[in-house]
């Protein structure tokens, strides 16, 4: 299999996983909170925050680092993932001691304590899965890791409906996510052993070291961006009140929602990234593939900004509710800054693949503190606009920022010639469709498609899209044929 097939299989996979996933994640939180009083949904609510914020502290970047030199150099899967799974064990002893000493000292009742402590452990089961499928990422087998995180969501769902049907609550709601963490680790812990190598797990202080120094940063990025989303709302409450705060995440949510999906496609290009950045032969295939990613990225970002923009009040009376119909402006402005989250979402792969992430961190922790500097500022001035004004500058400062780093270390960016013609095609269907004006979400939706139609055919008549760049799609799309072969030739290190 090519590599561009190979890259549109693994979009694909990732594409339908997330999909999919999201729909089962939805179908569970529905069935808890239609079966739950609405006290033990705000617990089940803090519990699944808690277990999320367990896996991002335990992991702390390391299955991104493990994913980046498993790329490299596939004869160290069992050296460093084993490294990375005895971490994991000994972080999985740490976390059951804090988490019980902590809870014995707050003298919480029992059941809600061992729910706590069910899911700190749970977080932390999370990471290790993470690990045998940063294995299966790195070798670009990312049907495989598909098939484990949609399994994953549909055992909890499974059993959470069982839980309902025996009238057990949340005393059943939790170890399903249990279940269905295991189910996840085992399934991948499988394919690794059988197809790759087994992890030599083993404390190793040396590797221990080399992946802590090189995940925290990336972890602490990651961190970091969390706590940029949430401080606008934080400080919109503190100095406006709730109000003020609904009218700006309501359209935040929706418009933040549309920059998932792409990703995708970043985590299905990051294997070859990371092989073209470790040495200096490959600096032409890097400057591609950076080259190509950002494009694409700016050829999603820009027609989803146009209908943000042209037709905000629409989407947000119609989404959110007729009370949300003054959030429109909101809407119009978070178009910008949609965009630009979308357009910034290569480069933390790009600079971790040129080991660049500690510029990462210290980047994105300024941009977070010029965002809360301005949202002080503007705020008493411009109420619940204020953030939208702090997104657009601190998110085009980051990326600046980022660029020129590249710039620094080779890797150029031709910005202008990028985004002229998509911003061309996407400033005509914005303008067609603020004077159509649609005022439902189904006439939206119509209008949307024929225009989002005539912004490809735009796109490829301007010469957006090189005859180079779609002859590579066009391979790319054809990994459908050969995909049935590679799976009857799966057999141990040929997968």
């Amino acid at each position: 299999m090519k590599q561009s097939q190979r890259i549109a299989k693994n979009t694909l996979a990732g594409g339908l996983s997330i999909s999919i996933g999201g729909i089962l994640q939805l179908a569970t939180a529905v069935l808890v909170a239609r079966h739950v009083s609405v006290a033990e949904f705000g617990t089940y609510s803090f519990m699944i925050a808690f277990e999320f914020f367990a896996y991002r502290l335990s992991d702390c970047g390391i299955s991104n680092i493990l994913l980046r030199d498993l790329a490299v150099e596939r004869n160290k899967i069992s050296e460093l993932s084993g490294a990375a799974l005895s971490w994991a064990g000994f972080i999985l002893i740490l976390t059951f001691l804090i988490t019980g000493s902590v809870i014995s000292l707050l003298h919480i009742e029992r059941p809600l304590a061992l729910m706590t402590i069910a899911m700190a452990l749970d977080g932390v089961g999370h990471f290790i899965a993470g690990c045998y499928g940063a294995v299966l990422l790195s070798q670009e087998n990312n049907e495989l890791y598909a098939v484990g995180f949609v399994a994953h969501k549909l055992v909890i769902l499974c059993l959470v409906a069982l839980a309902v049907i025996l009238k057990i609550g949340l005393l059943g709601v939790i170890p399903a996510y249990i279940a269905g963490t295991l189910a996840q680790w085992c399934f991948y812990r499988w394919i690794v052993v059988k197809y790759y190598d087994r992890p030599h797990i083993r404390i190793d202080f040396r590797l221990w070291r080399y992946l802590i120094v090189n995940a925290v940063p990336v972890g602490a990025a990651g961190v970091v961006r969390l706590a940029a989303e949430q401080a606008d709302i934080v400080i919109l409450t503190w100095l406006l009140g709730t109000r003020a705060a609904g009218l700006f995440s309501g359209p935040y949510r929706i418009s933040a929602g549309v920059r998932f999906l792409p990703m995708t496609v970043m985590v299905a290009l990051y294997p070859l990234l990371a092989r073209t950045a470790a040495t200096d032969a490959s600096h032409r295939a890097f400057q591609q593939a950076y080259e190509t990613s950002v494009k694409a990225f700016v050829l999603i970002a820009f027609p989803i900004a146009a209908v943000l923009m042209a037709c905000p009040h629409t989407l947000t009376a119609g989404l959110l509710g007729p009370d949300y119909f003054q959030a429109g402006r909101a809407m119009r402005l978070l178009g910008i800054g949609a965009s630009l989250l979308i357009i910034s979402q290569p480069f933390p792969f790009l600079l971790t693949a040129l080991n660049r992430q500690r510029l990462l961190f210290v980047s994105s922790a300024t941009a977070l503190a010029l965002r809360i500097g301005i949202d002080l500022a503007l705020v008493p001035i411009f109420q619940f606009l204020a953030p939208c004004i702090a997104l657009m500058i601190s998110e085009s400062v980051l990326i600046l920022v980022w660029i020129g780093d590249l710039r620094r270390v080779g890797f150029s960016l031709p910005l202008g010639s990028i985004i002229w013609r998509p911003c061309t095609a996407a400033a005509t269907i914005g303008a067609l469709l603020y004077f159509a004006s649609p005022g439902s979400l189904l006439s939206l939706a119509g209008a949307v498609m024929i225009c989002g139609l005539a912004y490809f055919v735009m796109v490829f008549k301007m010469g957006a899209v090189s005859e180079v760049e779609l002859a590579i799609a066009k391979e790319g799309i054809a990994f459908v044929s050969t995909f049935p072969s590679l799976w009857r030739r799966l057999a141990p290190g040929k997968i």
